[in-house]
């Protein structure tokens, strides 16, 4: 496996935390996908990973290489009608995965390496609309042997 496959495993793995039962607001983890919309309507709360392409840094060493890439983290939940306060789930929603990922230890993966560069609505649902989503943007850096991209160094 890849250092970068390893990394995002490792955050969809911590993702999958967010639950009720572990003192956040809402069951997002109970559905995360990676590189996947919702696939079945059933599912009230999700997440959606989107890791971007790697990013190569020039770095003038032989030995290492260093990559970043961004990742976009979609949380959706189930709206029961117009009046629900958006801005609170939104909010709410955010809150929840920021917190996931700012732990001390993640499982797999140098916590020094996730930044979280920005996040909320993109666009709040049109009437009708029955899912609510709130995007986290991160920045992911790690590094392989030159030309090895399945061994940390």
């Amino acid at each position: 496996m890849t250092i970068r496959y390893t990394a995002i495993k490792a955050i969809q793995t911590q993702l999958e935390t967010i639950l009720i039962s572990n003192g956040y607001n809402y069951d997002l983890g109970a559905n995360v996908f990676i590189g996947i919309p919702r696939l079945d309507p059933s599912f009230d709360e999700f997440i959606s990973m989107w890791p971007g392409v790697d990013e190569k840094n020039d770095n003038g060493f032989y030995a290492k290489w260093q990559f970043a890439i961004e990742l976009k983290i979609e949380a959706c939940k189930e709206i029961s009608k117009e009046s629900d306060d958006m801005e609170l789930i939104s909010q709410n929603m955010l809150s929840d995965v920021v917190k996931c990922l700012h732990k001390p230890s993640i499982t797999g993966i140098d916590n020094s390496n996730i930044f979280y560069t920005g996040g909320g609505i993109e666009t709040y649902p049109q009437p009708g609309e029955t899912v609510l989503g709130v995007v986290a943007n991160y920045e992911l850096n790690y590094n392989t042997a030159a030309g090895d991209l399945t061994t940390n160094i």
